[in-house]
């Protein structure tokens, strides 16, 4: 009997290996995981599409041909899944010094702005032009956010609470001058609070500071280089084709 050609055994060969990977699974990567927390209006379990910045994110990864498995947990534990590896990225997170000593970060995929919110019964027709205007204020916040730093560097009167809300019930109580937080996110927290009556508080139209959000990652992520350069294009991608600038509209922000 003679032996098959070199050519015939590759050619089975490869067929094999087709007829294998027909089969659903085979070959495929697996999903990046990411966490990330509750902030609406930009991300949140209850908002469609888990908000714009979570079908950003996601976007950009199907864009550069990955998947996505997305948890919600709370911002501290986000980091901590990081710091052992266990998620790829959290977000929506801001550079800070101290941050870029444990992670990495993406490009920038949003703008966030910060301003100070106030009742009007308690600081009629306040407004925010220097440190200054701050130094006679107590001053309200969230624990671990990336201004608190800032604030307490620059000698503030801080009360800083567990989490955003928190310190918009104090507000409205009377319990501190003013609040810090991003503007669309204080809108949302105040519409919830308030049942839509907003109007006793009143925004700044100074921001104390703007901040470009991106992906966090973790450095201890198995192939975290290489699916960090993945992202970034794929988020140049949905930029260039109209996906990123059509979720926004979705949403209700302007591109």
């Amino acid at each position: 009997m003679r032996r098959p050609s070199r050519r015939l055994a590759v050619l089975c060969g490869l067929l094999i290996v087709l007829s294998v990977a027909a089969f659903p699974g085979f070959a495929e990567e697996p999903p990046v995981r990411l966490v990330t927390g509750d902030w609406p209006p930009y991300v949140s379990q209850s908002l469609p599409g888990r908000g714009p910045v979570t079908e950003i994110v996601v976007a950009a990864f199907a864009a550069a041909g990955r998947g996505t498995e997305i948890e919600f947990l709370p911002w501290k534990r986000c980091e901590l899944n990081l710091a052992e590896g266990e998620a790829f990225g959290a977000f929506p997170y801001v550079r800070s010094p101290a941050r870029e000593q444990a992670f990495d970060f993406s490009d920038s995929f949003m703008l966030f702005e910060d301003r100070f919110f106030y009742l009007k019964t308690r600081l009629p027709g306040f407004t925010y032009r220097s440190i200054e205007d701050l130094r006679p204020l107590l001053i309200g916040g969230a624990i671990g956010y990336h201004y608190e730093d800032s604030l307490r560097g620059l000698g503030l009167r801080l009360d800083m609470a567990s989490d955003p809300e928190a310190s918009f019930k104090k507000l409205l109580a009377g319990r501190v001058d003013v609040v810090l937080e991003e503007r669309r996110v204080g809108l949302a927290i105040l519409a919830e609070l308030l049942d839509g009556r907003t109007e006793a508080v009143g925004m700044t139209q100074g921001h104390f500071s703007r901040r470009e959000n991106c992906l966090m990652v973790s450095r201890a992520y198995p192939g975290a280089a290489g699916l960090l350069r993945r992202f970034n294009q794929g988020l140049a991608r949905i930029r260039a084709d109209g996906t990123y600038a059509g979720i926004l509209r979705r949403h209700g922000l302007a591109p």
